[in-house]
């Protein structure tokens, strides 16, 4: 078995976390991620959650230079290959070419299992090393294959294109507010007394 290295700088910022190990033998490679989650969640409409999900996206064919696909599922003149794991349908395969233009391609040649304990999922994704068609990448060991990742925590209503959730965004701003309101009133109160 060869181990994959994986480049922390390709990490998706609205991830928290996604911890990945990869390993290879001379017929399929395998993928191991673990991420935390407060909830498990599948597609329930009539509540308006969304299923958890995870996905890792590569180039369709690995290139000798150093030119990356768009880090969120390619745009119109470049696709990237998706491998995605979502709570109840299990490992999908797709092209992408941009958020809004994903199709599956058919042929299943992925697999894999998640458990979720103690607010944390754990999944092995496998797919063979060498792929049946062109849509699909093949790994090379010793070769630089960029990877993204993008993930959605469905309880908190993250599906499609939002893949973070909107509180993250919101308290930042309001506590900088109230701390600078907060400085003006002691400024003010220092030049009264003063």
């Amino acid at each position: 078995m060869g181990q994959v290295i994986i480049d922390p700088r390709n990490f998706n910022p609205s991830i928290d976390l996604v911890s990945v190990r990869a390993v290879y033998n001379d017929k399929e490679i395998a993928f191991h991620l673990t991420w935390d989650d407060p909830t498990q969640s599948t597609d329930d409409p009539a509540k308006k959650l969304f299923a958890d999900a995870i996905s890792l996206q590569f180039p369709p064919q690995p290139s000798s230079g150093t030119e990356r696909p768009y880090f969120l599922m390619g745009d119109a003149s470049d696709a990237v290959y998706l491998l995605r794991w979502d709570n109840g349908k299990g490992v999908t395969e797709s092209t992408a070419n941009g958020p809004a233009k994903i199709a599956a391609i058919p042929g299943a040649e992925a697999g894999g299992k998640a458990v979720y304990a103690n607010g944390q999922y754990r999944l092995v994704m496998r797919r063979p090393l060498v792929s049946k068609d062109a849509t699909r990448p093949t790994f090379s060991p010793a070769a630089f294959m960029p990877v993204a990742f993008q993930a959605w925590d469905g309880g908190a209503g993250e599906s499609g294109t939002r893949m973070s959730s909107g509180r993250r965004f919101v308290i930042p701003p309001v506590v900088a507010i109230l701390t600078v309101a907060v400085m003006l009133l002691v400024v003010r109160v220092a030049n009264r007394r003063a």
